[in-house]
């Protein structure tokens, strides 16, 4: 078509002179015809090479993340496997066979073999990868661990149940991507503060212990009675504010002559283990946990924490519904919900949600309870032992009735006057039960948890 314009243009011009100036000027225009489309081919291949780098790039950063997920899946893994809090076993992994830590992100680069397919990465040393080189559509992606920079990316001691997970991406054509995540655990709740935690304002602690021959009730604070976290010391009882922390001291009943409980935690005992969670400046051993989280003073937000543990229960029970709730055989990763009322049969460990009333008897258990719904939680057995924490509180609204359309509707912010009743140590019976603060019975169901991005970055 364009040479048939030229020719028309030549008659055209050829008509208008004879002098032969036409076919001179129909030769410069097939010129700079000639050169234009010489110039838009060379565009179109230049637009064609950028796309493909442009579609290489996003291909390997898609894969990088893509192993960041297998990354952060196979942590929690292995994290499940070790049954501990925190990530040290992991890291220990990480670094291989000389027990060091020698992978660097800023010297990672895929090794291939002479068909062009990667087989391993330089900048690792004989580090072990967290996720191992995995071919994944039309490329590959491999994950490796590293602890953060709060502890120090070498050092496989986790502090601060933080780490660093490293992602390569590796695509066609020798292109790569990385990228990197700071990660923590994803908990399905904050950990309870104190040995017993009391939320509302005016929390209904009773202490009915008046045995004072056999040892009466004992409460500590010290983590595991010193067997846990080294330097964590729990109050025994924590309130929200202190009106609701000299409310709750009134049901102290502290061994003596007339009998009574023994409150220690740390170089703290009596009314002092007693704390305003909310108060950091207190005096009190509250200070080696640091104020109360934010979710546990929030209505709503101690709705979605039973929302979620209803959810991921093991044992799911609806008392109120008409079932017969027993406690199943459990381990200290299981969740038992219970909605409505619980007389504990039996002895058990993991975390027991009740959202009614829940009444011991003589049964230990270890790990979390949460009376939270109505609120009441009755310990009333002679030998009965809690190793852990638990928390109490009245959400039901003015019915009195957890799961109507009232909850978090009464009381203060949501919250009516929660009940902890312990009546122990039986002198005929030589009983003495026990309430420990405890990480050891509480922290193996966090292990395992998803590991949530905390900060993200491509490199």
């Amino acid at each position: 078509m364009v040479l048939e314009s030229v020719r028309r243009w030549v008659k055209w011009v050829n008509q208008c002179g004879a002098d032969g100036s036409g076919m001179i000027m129909a030769v410069f225009l097939l010129a700079l015809l000639t050169a234009i489309g010489v110039a838009l081919l060379f565009l179109s291949q230049t637009e064609m090479r950028l796309s493909d780098t442009d579609r290489a790039r996003k291909q390997t950063f898609f894969l990088a993340e893509a192993g960041l997920e297998a990354g952060r899946e196979q942590l929690r893994q292995q994290n499940m496997v070790s049954g501990n809090w925190t990530l040290d076993d992991e890291l220990d992994t990480a670094a291989g066979s000389n027990d060091t830590i020698e992978f660097d992100s800023s010297t990672i680069r895929p090794i291939y073999d002479a068909n062009g397919v990667p087989t391993g990465f330089t900048g690792t040393g004989d580090d072990v990868a967290l996720q191992p080189l995995t071919a994944f559509g039309d490329g590959w992606f491999a994950a490796f661990l590293t602890n953060d920079v709060g502890d120090g990316p070498t050092l496989q001691t986790d502090t601060n149940e933080r780490v660093l997970i490293t992602a390569v991406g590796v695509g066609r054509n020798n292109s790569f991507d990385i990228v990197q995540a700071v990660v923590g655990p994803e908990l399905l709740m904050p950990l309870p503060p104190a040995a017993i935690t009391m939320l509302g304002p005016t929390p209904d602690f009773n202490d009915m212990d008046d045995d004072s021959s056999s040892g009466g009730a004992v409460h500590s604070g010290d983590d595991c009675n010193g067997a846990g976290i080294p330097g964590i010391a729990a109050p025994v009882v924590g309130a929200v504010g202190a009106a609701a922390e000299a409310t709750a001291e009134t049901g102290m009943n502290i061994g003596g002559e007339e009998g009574g409980s023994t409150y220690t935690s740390s170089t703290y005992n009596g009314a002092s283990t007693f704390a305003d969670l909310t108060d950091p400046t207190e005096p009190t051993v509250l200070t080696s946990l640091g104020p109360i989280d934010a979710d546990w003073t929030n209505c709503t937000s101690v709705q979605q924490i039973l929302s979620t543990l209803q959810g991921a229960a093991d044992y799911f029970c609806d008392e109120r519904g008409g079932d017969t709730c027993v406690v199943p055989a459990t381990t200290s990763s299981s969740i038992t919900f219970i909605d409505g009322d619980l007389n504990v049969p039996a002895a058990g460990d993991g975390i027991l949600v009740v959202t009614g009333t829940v009444d011991f008897g003589d049964h230990d258990w270890n790990g979390i309870i949460l009376a939270v719904g109505e609120g009441i939680m009755i310990r009333q057995g002679d030998h009965a032992s809690h190793s852990g924490a638990a928390v109490v509180a009245d959400i039901s609204g003015p019915d009195g009735v957890f799961g109507t359309g009232d909850d978090c509707t009464g009381g203060t912010g949501g919250f009516d006057t929660a009940q902890y009743t312990i009546s122990a140590g039986d002198e005929e019976e030589g009983g003495s039960a026990r309430t420990t603060y405890c990480t050891n019975d509480m922290l193996p169901f966090f292990a395992g948890a998803r590991q949530k991005v905390e900060t993200f970055r491509e490199r």
